[in-house]
């Protein structure tokens, strides 16, 4: 499979999504795949517009944009490089021995008819900003949910977590519920969005 752990710092996003349509390519999707879409939004120099997903019963990436997606995805170029090959990759890694952008997570969120049928119940911006407090720092990516246009200034909820936590979160090291009990995840805005979403997904 193609090495998504291990990228150059100063890949481009187009290069990248060419690996991860390679890797995408390995994967056989499940007989109960929908052709929903997940969408990608990078703004800024180097950025552009892809989206994924099944069709003709293989998983793959087109380039620009597509009619309402499943989930889009919005971020800006400098984000987008510490998600994929930055402190977000590295601590995430460090800790789970995984990257956020496994090939196999991905496929998770329109690759089986279930999961897809129970997004399709949410509407809605979440804003996701991971706070990096040595480098002070904030990483933001904001997931539309319903089709619509991403409202990335007023989101209809914004869910903030310490970079440190979230690497013991996707490590299985701490649960959602917990971190959120503990204050180590704060949210604002339409509680019951992100909550309904992470039930979807997981």
């Amino acid at each position: 499979m193609v090495d998504l752990l291990n990228l150059p710092r100063m890949i481009m996003p187009a290069a990248f999504t060419e690996l991860l349509a390679e890797a995408l390519g390995e994967l056989t999707p499940p007989a109960d795949a929908t052709d929903d879409r997940i969408a990608v939004y990078i703004s800024g120099p180097g950025g552009g517009d892809w989206h994924m997903g099944v069709s003709e019963g293989a998983f793959g990436v087109a380039d620009g944009t597509t009619t309402s997606p499943l989930v889009s995805i919005s971020l800006a170029v400098a984000d987008w490089r510490e998600f994929v090959v930055g402190r977000v990759r590295d601590l995430v890694t460090q800790h789970a021995n995984t990257s956020l952008l496994d090939p196999r997570a991905l496929t998770r969120l329109q690759g089986s008819g279930e999961r897809a049928a129970r997004l399709r119940g949410f509407t809605g911006d979440i804003q996701c900003i991971v706070e990096d407090g040595e480098e002070d720092a904030e990483y933001i990516a904001t997931f539309t949910l319903g089709g619509g246009t991403p409202n990335l200034t007023a989101p209809t909820t914004t869910i903030r977590v310490d970079l440190g936590y979230l690497g013991r979160l996707v490590s299985g090291e701490e649960n959602v519920q917990n971190a959120f009990f503990a204050g180590k995840i704060r949210i604002d805005g339409d509680m019951n969005l992100a909550m309904g979403l992470m039930t979807a997904v997981m």
